[in-house]
C-alpha cells in the first residue's frame, strides 16, 4: 500500500514504518525543504466553528530539544461564534438560547523562536511542522497523516519527552478542530502531564496547553472549568511576558468569547477592546489575528442586538479575511454567514440564502458532514426558511442539525438541547406535535 503526501517539496525518499498504531508498507513521502518552514513560520491558523482561538492553537512546533529545553512552540488561537457567527481564535458555530459558537478554529499565529531553519532537522521535526502547516491551510486529512507520522517518530525514544508532549498537543488541536472533543481532551491531558513534569507548572508552554484545554472545555459547555484554566494560563503569561505580547491578547480574546457565551457582555467587551488594541498596535490593522477579534466583537454586538455596530465589525473582518485567507476559506465564509444573519435579523432576506449555503458547502468539504460548524450552518438555513415560512424546508435543516449535534456534542450539550427545542417548534407549526414526544423523553 502506497500513499503520497503531496507537499510539493522534492526530492522523494522511501521510508518503511511498522508500529502498533500504524503499518505503512512502503510509505512514500516528500522530504521537506526549508521553504516550508519559512511558510509555516509566518502563517496564521484558523478553524471554523468557534469564537475561541485555540490559545496556542497552532500547536507545538519545536526543533529537536535537549531535556528541559523547549524550542519554538507555536501559538494558536480559537474562536467562538454564535449560531451562524464565527467567533474566532477558536473554532465553532453552535447555538444556545439563540447563540452559539462559530469556531474558526481558530486561527493561530506562529511564535518566533522555533529552529525552523536548521539544515539537518529530524523527521519528527519535519513532520510536526508540516502537520501544523497543513492545519493552517485547513487540510485536515493531510495534517492528520503528518502528525501521526510525527507521533511515530516521537515514540521511538520510548521516553515521555517534550517532543512527545508537543506532538500530543498538536494532535489534540487537530482533534478539537475536527470535532473529536473527547479524543482531544485525552491528548491535551497527556501533553500537559508531560510538560508539567519536565518543565514545572509555571512554564510558558504549560500555559499554552492550559489555554488550549480551556478552549476545548468552552466548546463542550464546561464553562466553569474553561474560565479556571483561562485565568491560570493568563496568570503565567502575565508573569512571564510583556503586557502587550500577542499571546496575552489571545488569552483576552478567548476569555472574552467565554464571557460572551455566558451573556457577561460588559466584561467581554472590555477584554475584546484590550485584545484589539494590542493586536492592531503590534501586528498591524490588516493582520488575520485582528480579523479574529473584529469578528468576535461583531458576534458580541449582534448578541446585544446592536446590529449596526455588529455589521461594521463583520465587514472589517471580512475584508481582511478575503485578502489574507481567500474567499473560500472556512473562516471567510463563516463571516459571510454572520453578515447574512444580520440581514435576517433586519428582515432583509435577499442574498441571504447563497451566503448560508456557501458556508455549509465549504464547511462540509473541509470538516465532513458531522461537525459542530456544519450543524451551525444547518441551523442557520433552518432559521432562514422558517423566517420565509417555508416550514417543510426549515424542518429538513433543523432535523439534520439536531442529528449532527447529538452525534458530535452529545444529548446534554446546550446546543443540542437548543436544537431539540427549535425542531420541536417547527414540527408544531407543521401540525405534527406528536413527533416531539420521543425528544421530550430524552434525559438531559
Amino acid at each position: 500500500m502506497q500513499f503520497l503526501i503531496q507537499l510539493h517539496f522534492p526530492p522523494m525518499e522511501r521510508i518503511s514504518f511498522k508500529s502498533k498504531e500504524f503499518f505503512f508498507a512502503t510509505l512514500t513521502v516528500c522530504t521537506l525543504s526549508s521553504g516550508l518552514f519559512h511558510a509555516a513560520h509566518s502563517s496564521d491558523f484558523r478553524s471554523n466553528g468557534s469564537s475561541y482561538a485555540s490559545e496556542e492553537s497552532r500547536g507545538d512546533s519545536r526543533g529537536d530539544t535537549k531535556a528541559g529545553e523547549l524550542k519554538g512552540e507555536f501559538k494558536g488561537e480559537t474562536f467562538i461564534k454564535g449560531e451562524g457567527f464565527t467567533a474566532r481564535d477558536g473554532k465553532s458555530d453552535s447555538s444556545y438560547a439563540g447563540r452559539g459558537f462559530t469556531g474558526r478554529d481558530f486561527k493561530s499565529s506562529f511564535k518566533k523562536g522555533a529552529d525552523l531553519d536548521e539544515p539537518e532537522q529530524s523527521l519528527w521535526s519535519k513532520y510536526n511542522v508540516a502537520g501544523r502547516k497543513a492545519m493552517s491551510d485547513a487540510d485536515y486529512k493531510r495534517a492528520s497523516m503528518l502528525l501521526q507520522l510525527a507521533l511515530i517518530e516521537a515514540k521511538k525514544t520510548e521516553k515521555e519527552d517534550l517532543n512527545l508532549a508537543a506532538t500530543l498537543n498538536n494532535i489534540a488541536e487537530l482533534e478539537r478542530l475536527t470535532g473529536k472533543y473527547d479524543n482531544a481532551e485525552k491528548s491535551y491531558k497527556h501533553s500537559l502531564a508531560i510538560k508539567e513534569k519536565l518543565l514545572g507548572p509555571d512554564n510558558m508552554t504549560v500555559a499554552k496547553t492550559l489555554g488550549n484545554m480551556a478552549v476545548l472545555y468552552a466548546l463542550k459547555a464546561n464553562y466553569t472549568e474553561a474560565e479556571r484554566l483561562y485565568k491560570k494560563s493568563l496568570a503565567i503569561k502575565e508573569k512571564t511576558l510583556d503586557k502587550s505580547d500577542p499571546s496575552i491578547a489571545s488569552s483576552y480574546n478567548n476569555l472574552a468569547a467565554l464571557y460572551d457565551r455566558e451573556s457577561r457582555f460588559a466584561e467581554a467587551e472590555k477584554l475584546y477592546t484590550r485584545c484589539l488594541e494590542i493586536r492592531e498596535r503590534v501586528l498591524g490593522e490588516n493582520n488575520s489575528d485582528v480579523a479574529v477579534t473584529l469578528g468576535n466583537m461583531g458576534n458580541l454586538y449582534f448578541h446585544e442586538q446592536r446590529n449596526d455596530e455588529a455589521e461594521k465589525y463583520f465587514k472589517r473582518a471580512l475584508a481582511i479575511d478575503q485578502k489574507v485567507l481567500g474567499r473560500d476559506h472556512p473562516a471567510t465564509v463563516a463571516i459571510g454567514a454572520s453578515l447574512a444573519k444580520i440581514n435576517m435579523a433586519r428582515g432583509n432576506l435577499d442574498q441571504v440564502e447563497p451566503s448560508l449555503k456557501k458556508a455549509l458547502s465549504v464547511h462540509q468539504s473541509v470538516f465532513g458532514f458531522e461537525h459542530p460548524s456544519v450543524a451551525d450552518d444547518l441551523t442557520n438555513l433552518g432559521q432562514y426558511y422558517e423566517q420565509k415560512k417555508s416550514f417543510s424546508e426549515a424542518e429538513h435543516y433543523y432535523k439534520r442539525a439536531l442529528s449532527v449535534r447529538k452525534a458530535t456534542l452529545g444529548p446534554n450539550h446546550p446546543d443540542t438541547i437548543a436544537s431539540e427545542k427549535t425542531y420541536a417548534a417547527v414540527l408544531k407549526l407543521l401540525g405534527r406535535p406528536k413527533e416531539t414526544a420521543t425528544m421530550s423523553s430524552t434525559p438531559h
